[in-house]
């Protein structure tokens, strides 16, 4: 059990002393609330972090589907398909499929390390393979519009 500790939450914190004691790791832990994010829902003050919440809310909830679509997915390859061809392995990409990634999972994401390199081993969360232009086009759209809005208040603030 203190392996499988140690594994999981060790390398997140930087403990990886094998000669520590159970207890003494424990107390060398950088202990943190995890952080839960259901349905990416967001009840803080930080503005631009509301948006792009928002933003990745609007585009999960836009299309019926069993999976998330967070990092690497139709929308962002489409949108890499479009701005750099050249930087997507189109024949690869096709033969990708979806994640079985659901919100109850994003806990791993948020934590990082080695939890997420063995849930997430291609390294991304949607379905690269649904490559759609008009989806990408709207995300950007609604991207440029929330960050310079999100740059408008943050400046409204400055005094």
């Amino acid at each position: 059990m203190m392996q499988l500790c140690k594994e999981l939450l060790g390398a997140r914190n930087n403990v990886i002393n094998d000669s520590l004691s159970p207890q003494e790791w424990y107390n060398a832990l950088d202990i943190r609330q995890e952080v839960m994010l259901p349905n990416y829902e967001y009840d803080g003050q930080d503005t631009i972090e509301k948006y792009i919440i928002a933003v990745k809310s609007e585009v999960n909830d836009s299309v019926d589907r069993d999976y998330l679509e967070v990092h690497a997915g139709g929308v962002e390859t489409s949108w890499m398909l479009l701005h750099y061809p050249d930087l997507v392995r189109q024949e690869m990409t096709r033969k990708l499929t979806a994640t079985d990634i659901t919100d109850k999972d994003m806990y791993i994401w948020y934590n990082g390390g080695e939890a997420v390199r063995r849930r997430i081993p291609n390294g991304y969360i949607g379905n690269p393979s649904n490559i759609n232009y008009e989806e990408a086009i709207s995300f950007e759209n609604s991207m440029v519009n929330d960050y310079v809005n999100a740059i408008s208040i943050a400046l409204k603030r400055e005094p």
